[in-house]
């Protein structure tokens, strides 16, 4: 039962598999799959949170995966501490839970960098944090979550260029108001194309790229120039709002936060084998005929996936064989 996929949803289950495990301390090196989703954040900054105490028996060096998300700083501190205790043992976990970007996040991902091959970074704050991250050199999928003022967190703090072998990205952008964004004071965009700060890694092996709420021309152009063998693409802004707009000049340099349908923003996506678009009918200035039009080439079929709707919709172009 233990070497199979333990989910963890409350208190409750935490402290009934501490209970289980604390009959015999042997057998936690069974566990090889944590999965913690717990849905309200009770208990999550304390020491005494159930979670922190049933890592302290769980967690051993036959762990693979722990995942879902735990925002209790405790938690990594102690994950940390029982690696360091078993002397560079822990060479098996591939994947952390995800949490708020902390000095004790960190750590941990600096203590587990040469197993981790699945990294999930949530990093919400326009304070632009300072942090280094490590280089890893086995992480294969990356996902980042970042608000719309700071979208270039992940650049100029060079996250991307610390995942060099990935096959997977995601982004999720999404915005954070306009008090927040105004507060923030952070007028910085991409490097100019032809600066030297612009591109410094190309990676081959991305062949998957998912961006969500917000994708701009001149990100998209930065992503498919850094890894130009993409395969697939998918871009989701049905959540793009028709107030974004007017913060997006600050952050980005072209255009593109006008129309979901740029002309360079096409361009980019036509150069994939396929693409996905889910956008909001409402945001586009288009008819469903015209979007159809504006995609379709003698290149390339275009579907309309299901479900159908007034509002959403959602395109699948692929290249001809």
């Amino acid at each position: 039962m233990l070497q199979g996929r333990i989910v963890i949803q409350s208190n409750t289950q935490a402290v009934q598999l501490h209970r289980h495990l604390s009959r015999d301390i042997n057998l936690a090196r069974s566990i090889r799959y944590l999965s913690f989703d717990r849905p309200t954040p009770e208990n999550q900054l304390v020491s005494d949170d159930p979670f922190v105490q049933l890592i302290k028996l769980a967690f051993t060096p036959n762990t693979m995966v722990l995942c879902g998300r735990v925002s209790n700083h405790e938690f990594y501190r102690q994950l940390v501490a029982i690696a360091k205790s078993f002397l560079n043992q822990f060479d098996r976990l591939t994947y952390l839970p995800a949490s708020e970007f902390t000095g004790e996040y960190l750590e941990a991902l600096y203590t587990f960098k040469r197993s981790i091959r699945v990294l999930n970074l949530y990093l919400p704050s326009i304070t632009r944090p300072v942090f280094t991250l490590p280089q890893f050199d086995k992480v294969t999928a990356l996902f980042i979550r970042a608000d719309l003022v700071a979208n270039t967190l992940f650049l100029d703090r060079g996250i991307l260029d610390k995942c060099l072998h990935l096959v997977e990205l995601t982004l999720e952008i999404f915005y954070v108001g306009d008090t927040a964004a105004q507060s923030a004071r952070l007028p910085y965009r991409l490097p100019p194309a032809d600066s030297e700060d612009y591109l410094k890694h190309t990676v081959t092996s991305l062949k998957k790229l998912r961006i969500v709420h917000h994708c701009s021309a001149d990100m998209l152009s930065y992503l498919m120039r850094k890894y130009p063998k993409i395969e697939s693409i998918y871009v989701d802004v049905v959540l793009f709002r028709e107030y974004v707009p007017r913060l997006l000049p600050v952050y980005v340099s072209d255009e593109s936060h006008t129309f979901l349908f740029n002309r360079s923003f096409l361009q980019y996506l036509h150069q994939v084998p396929l693409f996905e678009y889910k956008f909001n009918l409402h945001h586009t200035g288009f008819s469903r005929e015209e979007i159809l039009r504006l995609l379709k080439t003698d290149q390339n079929t275009v579907a309309v996936k299901p479900p159908y709707s007034n509002v959403l919709m959602h395109v699948k172009v692929e290249k001809k064989i």
